[in-house]
C-alpha cells in the first residue's frame, strides 16, 4: 500500500535533493504526485522547507 500524504512528499523532496543537489520544483512535484490531495503536497513542501531552514541555520 502506497501512502500519499505529506510525509511521502517530504521524503521525495529529501531523497531527490540529497541525490541530485537540486530541490524539485512545484511542477515536478505535481507531475510526480498526480492524484494526491494538493493540500498534502503543500504540507510536505512546508515540512521540507521548515527542516531545511533549520538545518541551514545550524551550519
Amino acid at each position: 500500500m502506497t501512502r500519499n500524504d505529506k510525509w511521502t512528499v517530504y521524503e521525495y523532496l529529501k531523497t531527490r535533493t540529497l541525490a541530485t543537489g537540486h530541490i524539485p520544483t512545484r511542477q515536478e512535484l505535481d507531475a510526480e504526485f498526480v492524484g494526491i490531495d494538493p493540500e498534502e503536497v503543500e504540507d510536505g513542501i512546508q515540512e521540507f522547507t521548515s527542516r531545511i531552514s533549520r538545518w541551514a541555520e545550524a551550519i
